[in-house]
């Protein structure tokens, strides 16, 4: 896994999802035409700061959590997730989610179809 940074994939380069580590699997790189695949890490609370803030897209996303756990905002419920959950997340949908916890949150990550190159994230604090 990388080291801890701002989140850095193809639709979305910003601040407002931090301290995050991620692994592509599965991408266009490799011929993918439909979905990304990839193993996602968000720092423990004694670490930097730890949180994707509330957002949504032009996609699904499907969350199974292999470590950790965190506390999610999913369309404006809030929810504890847990080692071995499953979370999806629809199209337009709104999630955000913090690491509350000592221990790093890991998940693997399922986007479908593939985010588009520019303007895949909004984020409605920042409207």
């Amino acid at each position: 896994m990388a080291p801890y940074a701002e989140l850095s994939m193809s639709g979305y380069h910003g601040p407002n999802i931090k301290n995050i580590s991620l692994r592509m699997m599965v991408d266009q790189l490799l011929g993918a035409q439909h979905h990304t695949v990839f193993v996602c890490e968000i720092a423990p609370k004694s670490g930097p700061g730890r949180a994707a803030k509330v957002h949504y897209h032009p996609f699904e996303e499907i969350y199974y959590f292999t470590s950790g756990g965190m506390r999610g905002t999913l369309d404006g419920k809030d929810e504890v997730i847990e080692t071995g959950d499953l979370v999806w997340v629809g199209t337009d949908g709104t999630h955000g989610f913090v690491n509350e916890r000592a221990e790093p949150a890991c998940w693997v990550e399922v986007q479908s179809p593939i985010p588009p190159t520019s303007d895949a994230f909004f984020f409605p604090d920042d409207d």
